[in-house]
């Protein structure tokens, strides 16, 4: 399968990392990534997303972020 797999609008604040962790990891797994690949994945979108927040937003909560996650295999 290849194309977007997901897109995602949410606000950019830190408690709704949890989710984007769990739709990263779930989407990871879908295209048959292994466990290690998996749980670096994870953390380089999770470092990413908070960087956004605290730097770009400065910890606003009237942000959005949209995460998109494309198969291209």
């Amino acid at each position: 399968m290849s194309g977007k797999l997901v897109s995602l609008h949410f606000p950019a604040q830190p408690d709704r990392l949890c989710m984007v962790r769990a739709l990263v990891r779930r989407a990871a797994q879908f295209v048959g990534c292994d466990d290690e690949l998996t749980e670096q994945l994870v953390i380089a979108v999770n470092e990413a997303c908070m960087n956004v927040i605290q730097h770009a937003y400065h910890d606003q909560p009237t942000g959005e972020m949209i995460l998109e996650i494309h198969n291209n295999a």
